[in-house]
């Protein structure tokens, strides 16, 4: 009777179903070593971007300085941020040129308005223009019990649906003119999600 009324617990279900699906995506990535200069700018654009708005940089990044970048200023965080880089696909890897840093809530982060304007137009406008979307999971008492690497939650699943699965941009993607790429960090590890929610693989 206990076990039927922990398994039917909402948050139970959801790190259950969540869990399945990150066990299928590839594990952490490793980021290479990056250029300490190069890491540094990076650091130093997403701290300055933070309320100010979209964030130009006059030298790209590559995609690794980035979540290099994203990982050491929120690892340690209790609040979860959004950043979002714009950039350029270049062989297999993205060069950022811009940035937008949304501080959000202890268990949420919401992009503005001007965010997703901002993504749209992006996807729209540049040919072979690549999204990078960080954010990070705070440290809880649940995933300092179970040191796990990251797992998407449901809401970031949705998210990533109406964004890299959107007609336009998939066919985008599928064409090789730039994808939409979403990556999640938790508990010292950056991971890249890229299945959209249990419900939608496996309705009802």
């Amino acid at each position: 009777m206990i076990l039927d009324e922990i398994a039917a617990h909402p948050v139970v279900q959801e790190l259950v179903k969540n869990g399945l699906l990150s066990a299928f995506e590839s594990g952490p990535i490793t980021l290479p070593a990056c250029n300490e200069r190069e890491l540094l700018r990076a650091k130093r654009l997403i701290k300055r971007a933070l309320g100010l708005g979209l964030t130009s940089l006059k030298t790209p990044v590559k995609r690794s300085s980035f979540l290099g970048a994203c990982l050491d200023l929120t690892d340690d965080e209790h609040h979860e941020h959004l950043i979002v880089g714009y950039g350029t696909k270049h062989g297999n890897t993205t060069r950022i040129d811009a940035v937008h840093h949304v501080l959000g809530e202890q268990h949420s982060v919401r992009p503005s308005a001007e965010v997703l304007n901002t993504i749209w137009q992006h996807i729209q406008q540049r040919r072979h223009g690549e999204i990078v979307i960080f954010h990070n999971h705070p440290q809880t008492w649940l995933n300092t019990l179970l040191g796990n690497t990251p797992i998407a939650s449901s809401a970031d699943r949705q998210w990533l649906e109406r964004l890299r699965f959107h007609p336009y941009q998939f066919a985008k993607m599928m064409l090789g003119n730039g994808d939409v790429l979403f990556f999640l960090g938790e508990n010292g590890f950056v991971k890249r999600f890229s299945f959209p929610s249990f419900d939608r693989i496996f309705p009802g």
